[in-house]
């Protein structure tokens, strides 16, 4: 197991590095600012750092998806935080879209908390695997709680589900 986090974190590094070398900034913490150029959807971004472009995914959570309910929403909402503004990223790893799965920052604000905490988005349990989810569920339950954002809606359907459901949907009419 701890054979499994080390090379984990070893990953992190590598592709920190691979992220940030080109422009001559490769921090041993695997950090490095970008500004926001669009906001993808609530849980996607498309970053600017020193004359190069690349997608953000923000790690640990699930936002709406394109077509379903509160999707628009969720994407004004991280756009109204972090659109054009300079952000500070830590890399977790490349997805299977070449996406830079972060930790995003805005303003000393962790940006993938912030959007559970507002009921913009879920925390996928799938991926979220660290200390801070246990924060970060807690949040959800509150956002829960108070009826905001997503779960203003009587019964949200989780993206990950929702999408499975559209790939079934999709073979049955095929």
């Amino acid at each position: 197991m701890m054979m499994l986090r080390l090379q984990g974190t070893i990953q992190a590094l590598v592709l920190a590095c691979l992220v940030l070398l080109p422009q001559g900034r490769c921090y041993a913490d695997g950090e490095g600012s970008a500004v926001v150029v669009r906001v993808v959807d609530g849980d996607s971004l498309k970053v600017r750092q020193h004359n190069r472009s690349f997608q953000v995914r923000l790690w640990g959570i699930d936002s709406p998806e394109h077509g379903q309910r509160y999707a628009a929403e969720a994407g004004s909402q991280c756009r109204r935080i972090v659109q054009g503004q300079k952000i500070v990223l830590r890399p977790k790893y490349l997805d299977t879209y070449d996406r830079v799965v972060a930790l995003v920052w805005v303003d000393g604000m962790l940006l993938n908390e912030e959007l559970v905490r507002q009921g913009a988005a879920w925390v996928h349990d799938r991926y979220c695997d660290e200390g801070v989810c246990a924060t970060w569920n807690d949040l959800e339950q509150a956002a829960r709680g108070r009826r905001i954002g997503l779960w203003r809606d009587d019964s949200p359907v989780a993206p990950w589900i929702w999408k499975g459901r559209q790939r079934s949907t999709r073979s049955r009419s095929e």
